[in-house]
């Protein structure tokens, strides 16, 4: 197996990075789709896999017009929620029954304007199955919720309140677990290269184990970061004579707050230690799930893909590229999206012993909807 390679270098990308923030600026967002090619397309050419690298196709004029219209949309449904919220609320109803539609041309017009060795990848997905994945079963799973809860006002007990949450909880894993199946299965098993045909075979079981697994990582390190943030109360401040002053001076806001800006370096670390925690589960669920997606998709059934992130690494470069963009405020984010580019795809494993020629057979697709997506925030996650 061979990993793919990331060439690319923080300082190249910085001046590309701070001139599209730049034009961006200055031109009131116009220039936004031709950031965005500019970004995709250094990312990208600098994505190899023996010796061949990966394209992007697209074009700023391309996406403007999708853009365009998104960005009128928004203004127009934030003008008319604040001054008719009735009217509003039926515009927030069809933008939730379009998500499915966004969703499927994104999907469509991301694989067309990407290549690997001057082939195209494409998706021949329908627009049917992204509604029944992407808005019947989200409609379902709030209709069960809504049910659940409406039920338990009936019932004054803390009992059937704690089962009510417990109930919530395995409803909400088993939910996520189920849409990420399905959602992923989607997307692969109508994608293609070429002539090629991409397939995969996944099972919500494994899916539901990982979520149980990351849940209770989060729990875990959730009750070691309090007993450390406990100790540290207790130890290294003088947590009875604080609590005294506080006390003490319960009708001065002046002394309360130089007591609270005394202690607050104490906040500041409960606060890292609380993205830690979010961090680890996140670095987890993102290891485990892809190293299941990778070894259960084929290409061809002849061309095999594997996954080696480590856990611990990826929270340590989460974690310190983190550090790096709060320190200089926010220069370092250039750098920080290198060196995570860089580690995952140098983790990223494709077996191709005998591969045959591929050849593009796709056709131009419209940028649309991908645009529209982008200026509402939706978008479909990336394994």
């Amino acid at each position: 197996m061979k990993a793919i390679t990331f060439k690319g270098n923080a300082f190249e990308y910085f001046k590309i990075w701070i001139v599209n923030i730049l034009l961006t600026i200055i031109t009131l967002g116009i220039y936004y789709p031709w950031a965005k090619v500019r970004n995709n397309k250094y990312f990208y050419s600098n994505s190899f896999f023996d010796e061949n690298n990966f394209d992007y196709h697209a074009t700023g004029k391309q996406l403007f017009i999708g853009y365009l219209i998104g960005v009128v949309l928004f203004i127009a449904y934030t003008i008319i929620n604040k001054f008719f919220p009735t009217i509003g609320l039926v515009l927030f109803v069809l933008l939730f029954i379009s998500i499915p539609w966004l969703i499927y041309r994104s999907m469509r017009f991301n694989m067309n304007i990407t290549s690997f060795s001057n082939v195209r990848f494409s998706f021949d997905g329908e627009l049917k199955d992204s509604y029944i994945i992407y808005f019947a079963y989200p409609l379902l799973f709030l209709l069960l919720l809504a049910s659940l809860i409406f039920c338990t006002t009936f019932f004054d007990n803390i009992i059937v309140v704690i089962g009510t949450i417990i109930t919530t909880l395995i409803l909400y894993i088993f939910a996520f677990a189920f849409f990420s199946m399905k959602s992923t299965t989607y997307l692969l098993n109508h994608s293609k290269f070429g002539q090629g045909q991409f397939s995969t075979n996944l099972k919500v079981s494994k899916f539901i184990t990982i979520m149980l697994k990351t849940f209770g990582i989060t729990l875990l390190s959730f009750i070691v970061c309090a007993a450390i943030c406990i100790g540290v109360f207790y130890l290294f401040l003088d947590s009875s004579n604080i609590i005294n002053q506080l006390m003490a001076g319960v009708n001065d806001p002046s002394h309360i707050t130089a007591i609270m800006l005394s202690i607050l370096p104490f906040f500041f670390f409960s606060y890292f230690l609380l993205i830690l925690i979010n961090f680890t589960a996140i670095a987890y669920y993102i290891v485990k799930q892809r190293e299941y997606i990778f070894e259960n998709s084929k290409l061809d059934e002849e061309i095999q893909f594997e996954s080696k992130l480590k856990f611990t690494k990826l929270v340590f470069i989460m974690a310190t590229n983190m550090i790096a963009i709060i320190l200089t405020l926010g220069l370092a984010i250039p750098w920080a999206k290198i060196r995570y580019t860089r580690y995952m795809l140098s983790n990223t494993y494709i077996k191709a012993d005998n591969p045959k020629e591929y050849i593009s057979t796709t056709q131009k697709q419209s940028a649309i909807g991908e645009e529209i997506g982008d200026v509402f925030d939706v978008d479909v996650a990336a394994f």
